[in-house]
């Protein structure tokens, strides 16, 4: 049977690259300082004294991330929130305060949906693709005993990070950072492993990836934001006339 997989993925996440780098100095001060017990004790302190220094450094780097990942963030919404502006007095599709409202609109929906196993009550506001997408994993899921639950979920703000203002009206793509509460997590029965998410209300980012429709905007896909790293994929363009 194939391994369960997460339909979200998580974008930007800082913490591989931080433990990439602190991994060999940490294994190398504790193979010192346990050659430093047979050695002698004060030279013990003082790796033991480095292997503190290393776990603040670590703090500090956690830290470091999450500051870069709010400074990316706002600068990314200031850019965008000047493009869509220009954007939405050329063609009101593209006003902000609309798609807001539509994203809203779709949020608690879209994820009860999922929690349900059942997109149908969504299924006119995703693209083909997504659509598809959607349907092909939580078929896998049902066929791997794997299940969603959502216990509770409220709406906090929504902020455009990226846009793709195309000539040709159906290319047209928006990026939305949406932040919710929420507490969405699926397990995999059989064993109990978390395939997506954890157990516990927490505060959520989510990058929403959304295509023009001949009517209004339509999901086209959902990431999960993990760090400023994120948002390097959102892209700010708008085809000259």
């Amino acid at each position: 049977m194939k391994r369960t997989r997460p339909i979200h993925r998580t974008r930007g996440d800082p913490g591989p690259a931080i433990d990439h780098w602190l991994k060999w100095p940490l294994l190398i001060l504790l193979a010192v300082f346990v050659l430093a017990l047979f050695w002698a004790r004060e030279q013990a302190e003082i790796v033991l004294f480095g292997l503190r220094l290393l776990e603040l450094a670590a703090a500090l780097a956690v830290l470091l991330a999450a500051a870069y990942g709010a400074l990316v963030y706002q600068d990314q919404r200031r850019i965008a929130a000047r493009e869509i502006e220009q954007a939405a007095a050329a063609d009101a599709f593209w006003n902000p305060e609309r798609l807001n409202e539509r994203v809203k609109a779709l949020a608690e929906p879209y994820w009860r949906a999922l929690a349900a196993n059942d997109i149908g009550p969504v299924a006119a506001s995703l693209t083909e693709d997504w659509r598809d997408y959607l349907t092909e994993r939580l078929a896998g899921w049902r066929q791997n005993r794997t299940r969603p639950v959502l216990l509770d979920f409220a709406w906090r703000e929504a902020s455009v990070v990226g846009l793709e203002d195309w000539q040709a009206n159906h290319r047209d793509r928006v990026t939305v950072r949406v932040d919710v509460q929420t507490s969405f997590h699926v397990t995999h029965l059989p064993s109990g492993e978390l395939v997506e998410g954890f157990a516990g209300s927490r505060p959520e980012q989510q990058l929403w990836t959304l295509a023009r429709g001949k009517t209004d905007w339509l999901i086209a896909g959902i990431e999960l934001v993990g760090g400023g790293a994120a948002y390097r994929h959102c892209t700010v363009f708008r085809e000259a006339v």
